[in-house]
């Protein structure tokens, strides 16, 4: 699994809590983004599924952008009103969604 938690910038913790994991994907479900790790790679953010990564606040918000202005391209159809909101993108796009609004950063665990 990918884990992805709640971090404030320049905190350095030993440890993660349960009440700051916003979600985790599975590695079929990261290996079904492969289109959209393209686009953010060409931009220059790196979330292998292998490799524990940070985010700061701003790179969170750049990215959900990414990720926002890429939904067309990666879901043919979302603007679709009722369309299935259950893909591994959108689970994505909410932990990013819910990152920003609280103004942190992103720690991501392989385990």
């Amino acid at each position: 699994m990918l884990d992805l938690y709640l971090i404030a910038d320049g905190y350095e913790p030993s440890e993660f809590p349960e009440d700051t994991a916003l979600g985790a994907l599975s590695l079929q479900e990261w290996k079904s983004l492969a289109a959209l790790w393209t686009i953010l790679e060409e931009q220059g953010i790196s979330l292998s599924f292998f490799e524990d990564a940070r985010l700061d606040a701003f790179e969170v918000e750049r990215t959900l952008k990414l990720i926002q202005e890429s939904l067309p391209t990666l879901v043919p159809g979302f603007e679709i009103p009722n369309y299935n909101r259950n893909l591994p993108v959108f689970t994505l796009e909410q932990i990013f969604r819910d990152a920003l609004n609280q103004g942190k950063g992103i720690m991501v665990f392989c385990d």
